[in-house]
C-alpha cells in the first residue's frame, strides 16, 4: 500500500465566463460585445417563423400566377390556331373565287371574241382555198392573167389568216388538227356526212374541212370535218350520234 503523501490537486470553484474573463485580465467590455452579439443571432434565429411563412405565400402567389399565366397562353395558342383555320378558309375562298371569276371571264368574255376571229380566220382559209382552186382552173384554160390575179387574192387571203392565227396566239389560242382517222366527237365537230355503201367502215372522216382551236388545253373551238356515214347524206350542225 502506497503511503506516500498524494499532491493535492488545485481545484477552483466554477465561475462564469465573464468572472473568469476578468481573472484572466480580458477586457470585460470585448467580452460583453460578444456575448450581446451571441444573444442578438439567437434572437435572430428565433424570429426565423414568420419569414418561412411569407416565403411559403409568396410561392403559393407565384404558383397561382404561373397557372393563370398558362391558362392565357393555352387560350392565345387556341386562339392563333383559329385564326391560322380561318385565315386558311379565306385563301380557299379567294382561290375558288379567283378560279370562278377566270372560268366566267374566260366563257363570257374571252370565248366570244376568240369564236369571232376564228370565224375570220375560217373565211380567210376559205376564200384562199377557193381562190386557189379557181386560178388552177383558169390556169388549165390557158387563161394566164386571170391565174395570176387569182394568185394574188390566195396570197392575201392566207397573209390575213396568219395575221388573225397571230392575234389569236397572243391569247394562247393555238389551231390543230387530230391525226386520228376515225370521228372523235370530243374534239370533232361533224358538219357534213358523206354517205357510203354498206358494210363499209362508218365513222371515218372524208375530209378535214375547218382546223380546231384551243387554249391552254381546253377546246375553244372543235374540228370541222366531214364524216362517212351509211344512209341518207347531209349536213349536221351538231355532234349527233351517225347512222
Amino acid at each position: 500500500m502506497d503511503n506516500s503523501p498524494k499532491e493535492e490537486k488545485e481545484t477552483r470553484p466554477a465561475t462564469d465566463c465573464r468572472t473568469q474573463a476578468a481573472e484572466e485580465g480580458v477586457a470585460a467590455d470585448g467580452f460583453e460585445d460578444l456575448y450581446d452579439g451571441a444573444a442578438e443571432t439567437q434572437c435572430d434565429f428565433d424570429d426565423s417563423q414568420p419569414v418561412r411563412e411569407d416565403v411559403h405565400a409568396l410561392s403559393e402567389r407565384v404558383s397561382s400566377m404561373a397557372n393563370v399565366l398558362q391558362e392565357q397562353m393555352t387560350a392565345i395558342q387556341s386562339e392563333l390556331s383559329r385564326l391560322r383555320t380561318d385565315d386558311l378558309v379565306v385563301v380557299e375562298m379567294h382561290e375558288r373565287n379567283r378560279a370562278l371569276s377566270e372560268k366566267f371571264y374566260e366563257r363570257d368574255v374571252l370565248k366570244p371574241v376568240f369564236l369571232g376571229l376564228i370565224g375570220i380566220a375560217d373565211r380567210c382559209l376559205q376564200g384562199r382555198n377557193r381562190a386557189a382552186e379557181a386560178g388552177e382552173r383558169q390556169r388549165a384554160s390557158g387563161n394566164r392573167a386571170a391565174a395570176r390575179a387569182l394568185e394574188h387574192v390566195r396570197r392575201a387571203r392566207e397573209a390575213d389568216r396568219i395575221g388573225v392565227e397571230n392575234l389569236l396566239a397572243n391569247f394562247s389560242v393555238e389551231r390543230f388538227e387530230t391525226l386520228g382517222e376515225q370521228f372523235d366527237p370530243a374534239v370533232q365537230r361533224c358538219i357534213e356526212r358523206v354517205v357510203i355503201a354498206e358494210g363499209s367502215s362508218r365513222g371515218g372522216i372524208a375530209q378535214r374541212i375547218l382546223p380546231g382551236y384551243r387554249r391552254n388545253g381546253r377546246i375553244v373551238r372543235q374540228e370541222c370535218v366531214s364524216v362517212c356515214v351509211t344512209g341518207h347524206a347531209g349536213t349536221n350542225n351538231g355532234k349527233g350520234a351517225l347512222s
